[in-house]
């Protein structure tokens, strides 16, 4: 309870009433007083005792309720305790206590505040419903009163629902039972006096559908083993997709016809049902069938096998013929054969079942091998560029090797190895060159070169660096390039065009990257956006003198911040200017009228442009 006593004892001379001395020393010094407040919002039972006047005389009583005069008391006190009954909550001031029979006076006395008892939630918990979908939840209010009735008032998820009437216990918590689901919003109310507002969710308990299967393939009928993975549900239904079902947990389903099957389960928790779907799979026939590219080499050559997809083929198995088997489950496969002869390449299919199929082919293995590669490639041209290329010759191949390049556009030469390629366009260009061992084996082997030239890419009318406000924009410029891509994006209004409008909240170092339109070329350069950070500044004191120098007490520096609150309060607590206007502030008046020198509180709420908010708290001097 917070009070402020101003007491103020006059004594009359006995000489200008014509009194003894006797009655001035009756007059006490002090009053002491003591509040007691109402007992609910808007009643009159509030009073303010002052003790140590003498009882059985007469006392009158003038006072102020929120700065307002209030009708002249007289009480005759039978005790020590002067009692000022049947008060409503409010500021009591100015006490002017006066006792005519002993010529004594006190005051003025106050400020003394009589509050309303307005009840308050200190926490709030909850028990979710148990089954989906039903109202068994409860919610449990804390820090109330014990053993008092109270309204509750609330809502569910943001509609309004009717009061309910709760009693709490001897701790203070009031129960609201069999309650659903739900975001509240919940106040009490004990008489007028209105509690804060708590917020609390209720969840339906948490269920998930899921489950697993393992197929197990047969020649006339496919078996199907399903395994339930949901969790916290009630009871299940089983759709098997052929017009059978089952409740069962996690049967066992056998199909008689292969097909695609879609099986649905579906779960339940109350009244809530979720489902999962698969399709499953059960056809199976399976075909081998493959080609071999150049089934005549020479050795140490690589013959490349190209199998057929088999419809839901479990497994590749290749036999090359000279030992080696591939078992990777690979359709297509290369292999090199190292000696000499005929062989028989074998591609064996399987299914679940299992239920092979098998294909053969002839290889011929001639006693001579050359090998060259050259390696396919995307260029950005700005000068002749080697055909690099590597040659994987036996030793008992006869030297020199013979090349022949097709076409010759764009080569310098079309006889040697690795000739240059230079071309201006900016197209596909496929080049066959032909390699040739000499007398006696004259093996031949071609390959293929595919360039794609592209036109090179330079950057230029790079914007300099910058540096800028907190807050304010750089817009960025490059050219030379078709595509744009910035990073950091951050703080970019469009990271992929050329001349992005850029406002970063911290020093950012920005890269271009420029592309032809192909892609395949690009360059690359870098901006550096340095910030200067306006701090904003909250003065101590103003001086409301009209002399154009400190006249307004307001924030200062304000630019990209933006002002959240501004209130301004006396020493009483009282509100005496507000706004949300950065440009405005406080000259010193309130009502229409200046206020007196003096010591003021306030508060300042302002957010930068990234979102973050800063608060001032302190004092300011009005001087005037």
């Amino acid at each position: 309870m917070k009070y402020t006593l101003r007491l103020v004892t006059v004594s009359i001379l006995f000489l200008m009433l014509g009194a003894s001395s006797a009655f001035a020393t009756q007059c006490v010094t002090f009053l002491v007083p003591h509040v007691n407040n109402t007992t609910d919002c808007g009643a009159s039972d509030g009073s303010i005792v002052f003790n140590g006047v003498t009882p059985n005389n007469t006392y009158t009583v003038d006072y102020t309720l929120n700065s307002i005069p209030q009708p002249t008391l007289t009480i005759t006190p039978t005790t020590p305790d002067l009692i000022i009954p049947n008060l409503t909550a409010g500021l009591y001031d100015n006490f002017v206590i006066n006792n005519t029979a002993q010529l004594c006076v006190w005051g003025p006395l106050g400020v003394f505040t009589i509050y309303d008892p307005i009840p308050r939630i200190d926490s709030v918990w909850s028990i979710d419903p148990a089954p989906c979908g039903t109202s068994s939840g409860s919610i449990f209010l804390s820090g109330l009163a014990a053993n008092t009735t109270y309204t509750i008032n609330y809502s569910l998820n943001g509609n309004p629902q009717p009061p309910a009437t709760g009693i709490s216990d001897a701790n203070g918590v009031i129960l609201m039972p069999s309650v659903a689901s739900g975001g509240y919003d919940i106040t009490v109310q004990h008489g007028t006096c209105v509690s804060n507002s708590v917020n609390i969710n209720l969840y339906d308990p948490v269920f998930a559908s899921n489950y697993d299967y393992a197929i197990h393939l047969g020649c006339t009928a496919d078996t199907v083993v399903f395994q339930n993975e949901s969790e916290n549900t009630t009871n299940v239904t089983w759709d098997f997709g052929d017009a059978t079902s089952s409740n069962d947990l996690s049967p066992t389903h056998v199909y008689t016809a292969q097909g695609v099957y879609t099986v649905v389960l579906h779960t339940f928790n109350g009244t809530c049902e979720k489902t999962t779907t698969h399709e499953i799979t059960l056809v199976h026939p399976v075909v081998s069938s493959f080609t071999a590219i150049r089934d005549s080499i020479c050795e140490h050559q690589t013959v490349s096998f190209n199998g057929a997809a088999s419809t839901n083929a479990y497994r590749y198995v290749w036999d090359f013929g000279d030992g080696k088997v591939d078992s990777t489950n690979k359709v297509s496969v290369s292999h090199t054969y190292n000696t000499p002869g005929t062989y028989t390449a074998a591609l064996t299919v399987y299914d679940f079942v299992p239920c092979p199929n098998k294909s053969v082919h002839p290889i011929m293995v001639a006693p001579f091998e050359i090998h060259a590669q050259f390696p396919d490639t995307s260029v950005c041209i700005y000068k002749p560029m080697k055909l690099v290329n590597t040659l994987d010759v036996a030793p008992y191949v006869s030297q020199p090797l013979s090349f022949a390049w097709s076409p010759a556009d764009f080569l310098d030469s079309t006889d040697i190895q690795q000739p240059h390629f230079y071309a201006a366009d900016t197209q596909y260009h496929t080049y066959v060159v032909t390699m040739t061992s000499a007398a006696p084996f004259n093996c031949i082997t071609k390959d293929t070169v595919r360039i794609f030239a592209q036109p090179h890419v330079h950057l230029v009318n790079v914007t300099p660096a910058q540096v800028i406000h907190y807050g304010a924009t750089a817009h960025l410029n490059a050219d030379g390039g078709y595509y744009y891509h910035w990073e950091p994006a951050q703080g970019l209004d469009n990271a992929n065009i050329k001349d992005p409008i850029a406002m970063p909240l911290e020093p950012t170092i920005y890269t271009v990257y420029a592309m032809n339109e192909y892609g395949g070329c690009r360059d690359s350069a870098t901006i550096k956006v340095d910030l200067i950070n306006d701090q904003e500044f909250v003065p101590s004191a103003f001086t409301p003198n009209f002399d154009g120098k400190n006249d307004e007490f307001k924030i200062i520096n304000m630019r990209s911040q933006r002002l959240l609150e501004f209130r301004v309060y006396d020493r009483w607590g009282q509100k005496v200017f507000e706004t949300k206007d950065p440009n405005q502030g406080w000259d010193g008046n309130f009502n229409g009228k200046a206020l007196d020198s003096g010591v003021f509180t306030y508060i300042i709420r302002v957010a930068m442009p990234d979102g973050t908010q800063t608060t001032y708290r302190g004092d300011v001097t009005l001087l005037r």
